[in-house]
């Protein structure tokens, strides 16, 4: 799926500036897993040729991420390729602790303290560049070669992307992680929806 193409502008833009997502996978025996990763994503124009060990353009766009060997993603991945991917921005989830009422006294100072930084730390954002909306993406994932020079491709792109992650990245027994989206659907803070790409779940 090339996502320029199919998908409006400001989800672009969100899937392209965010930092993390959030990768639901689940196991042959349907046991589902979520992990937090950083990713990047690499428009069609961007991916590695295989066959050229050059820049083609007549490809998907991909969310690519690194996963260790020994996770559960990375063992879900390998029996079962369907994978959920959500992008959010931080803007709905401000506003959302702002207005949440705490079941916890509010005379207790650990909350206090806890609510008091998570707060300064989502201020410290750049609202301007974020978009209220959520967006959940099917795709297949696929596993790179980890000895291959795609594989070291796509992980100096994400080391420029993130370079406080390099532990994830450049570390032992880790595995880059290849996404190609099928289909995203978008919702925002009135609970409207839209879905691009195919409509029914990949197989």
């Amino acid at each position: 799926m090339k996502l320029k193409e199919q998908i409006p502008k400001d989800l672009l833009h969100l899937i392209k500036r965010s930092k993390y997502v959030h990768v639901a996978t689940c196991s042959s025996n349907f046991i589902p897993s979520v992990s937090l990763m950083h990713y990047i994503f690499v428009s069609a124009s961007e991916i590695f040729d295989k066959q050229k060990g050059s820049i083609d353009t007549d490809h998907n766009d991909y969310i690519i991420f690194t996963v260790f060997e020994e996770s559960v993603t990375f063992s879900n991945v390998i029996g079962n390729p369907n994978v959920a991917l959500l992008f959010h921005d931080w803007i709905t989830a401000k506003n959302l602790t702002l207005r949440k009422k705490s079941i916890h006294s509010e005379n207790c100072p650990i909350v206090q303290s806890e609510s008091t930084r998570l707060n300064d730390f989502l201020g410290d954002f750049n609202q301007s560049e974020l978009n209220q909306m959520s967006a959940t993406a099917n795709g297949i994932a696929d596993i790179v070669d980890p000895d291959s020079e795609e594989s070291t491709y796509y992980r100096r792109l994400l080391l420029t992307a993130n370079p406080d992650a390099d532990i994830f990245i450049l570390g032992e027994d880790t595995a880059i992680i290849k996404v190609t989206i099928q289909k995203i659907k978008v919702s925002d803070m009135e609970n409207n929806t839209s879905v691009y790409g195919q409509t029914e779940q990949p197989v």
